[in-house]
């Protein structure tokens, strides 16, 4: 069963590397600030989904979930600072704004600034799951 974990969890940060790539390359193309945040939450949420695959028996959560299962089983028993649980949750309703709100159009300063974030977010997981600092 931890095999099955562990070939998950690399799937998962395979995935959150793959789209943080491409929030760079939108970035340095001149894409859309809208489509940079997405693909900047999105690689944070697949980093999460990584760091759930040894603990998690029930699946994946809800996309609404995770900021607050983050901040729970990780920010909570100080696997990672209240700042990582902080960009997480800033991504996430940026994200949201950016997908469902009525006239918002996010900025490239928000975009720069998601992208930064998700990078951050993205390689700490990293660093933690390779230093096996994660209870599994």
């Amino acid at each position: 069963m931890k095999n099955n974990a562990d070939s998950r969890q690399k799937i998962w940060l395979v995935r959150a590397r793959e789209t943080l790539r491409d929030a760079n390359v939108l970035y340095q193309q001149g894409g859309s600030s809208d489509g940079i945040i997405d693909r900047g939450f999105y690689s944070m949420l697949y980093a999460v989904f990584a760091l759930l695959m040894p603990i998690n028996k029930k699946g994946l959560p809800e996309e609404s979930r995770v900021v607050s299962l983050f901040n729970d089983k990780f920010v909570k028993h100080n696997v990672f600072p209240k700042e990582m649980g902080r960009l997480l949750y800033d991504a996430h309703n940026l994200h949201r704004a950016a997908e469902f709100q009525d006239f918002f159009t996010a900025n490239r300063d928000q975009a720069v600034e998601t992208l930064n974030s998700a990078t951050e977010f993205v390689k700490a997981i990293e660093t933690k799951l390779s230093q096996g600092l994660v209870s599994q």
